[in-house]
């Protein structure tokens, strides 16, 4: 079983070769102090997750029933288009039967101004709305949590309270924010293309990203790229 040596260590084992293989099939640079740093990190944060108290305190198995992993949403959204998404963990409560959708997302160190960011919230809140479509669910009957993984941890030493990888965060999904959301989400399909679902050609898309994104860009050694503002003709 999982709670067993040989269960973590197979665990750890298969991470690790899945991991290398990911990194190999999408060609992604790396040094290899670069590639051993983040498998450590990665073992650390699911040695964390899989602690029984951890899978008991978030994953109660006399709470919810699970109904699926990477559940598939495909629904029509505009311009004869479809929005594809995959849920990461769906889950059931046995006792009211609302319905629980999580969404991994891996973190250097948690997310801080992230939680008001309208574009990340966005993700969840299309998820609900679309699911709710799909399976005919009142939304006020559908939750959604993002499930925050650290990377990095301080010393526990040095702080006044325990550091955990596992940070659950609740956005806020109120039907007034699932309308906005669909509603930015259309005006972009509207801009990009064409009411036949043909992509508007020459357009120019702005992508504005931070200075640590810069460092995983694709175009950071680009050198028109001013490491602030980078065109990307679609």
């Amino acid at each position: 079983g999982i709670n067993s040596p040989l269960g973590v260590n197979t665990l750890l084992t298969n991470f690790t070769a899945d991991f290398k293989k990911i990194v190999s099939d999408k060609k992604i640079k790396y040094t290899s102090e670069e590639l051993d740093e983040f498998i450590e990190d990665g073992k650390l944060i699911l040695g964390e997750f899989i602690l029984p108290e951890n899978r008991k305190r978030y994953f109660p198995r006399d709470k919810y029933e699970l109904l699926g992993i990477e559940i598939e949403i495909n629904e029509p959204i505009l311009n004869n288009l479809n929005i594809v998404g995959f849920l990461d963990i769906v889950l059931r409560e046995k006792l009211s039967g609302d319905i629980k959708i999580i969404d991994f997302k891996t973190s250097t160190r948690g997310w801080s101004s992230e939680k008001e960011d309208f574009t990340k919230l966005s993700q969840l809140r299309m998820y609900k709305a679309l699911y709710s479509r799909k399976y005919n669910i009142p939304l006020n009957k559908i939750h959604v949590e993002y499930f925050i993984l650290k990377r990095k941890v301080y010393d526990n030493s040095k702080v006044a309270y325990p550091q955990t990888r596992l940070i659950p965060f609740k956005p806020t999904s109120y039907k007034p924010e699932i309308d906005e959301t669909l509603s930015e989400f259309t005006k972009f399909v509207s801009s990009v293309f064409t009411p036949k679902g043909e992509f508007i050609p020459d357009k120019e898309y702005k992508k504005m990203p931070s200075d640590k994104q810069c460092k995983y860009c694709q175009y950071a050694k680009d050198k028109s790229c001013d490491k602030k503002k980078k065109v990307v003709k679609l």
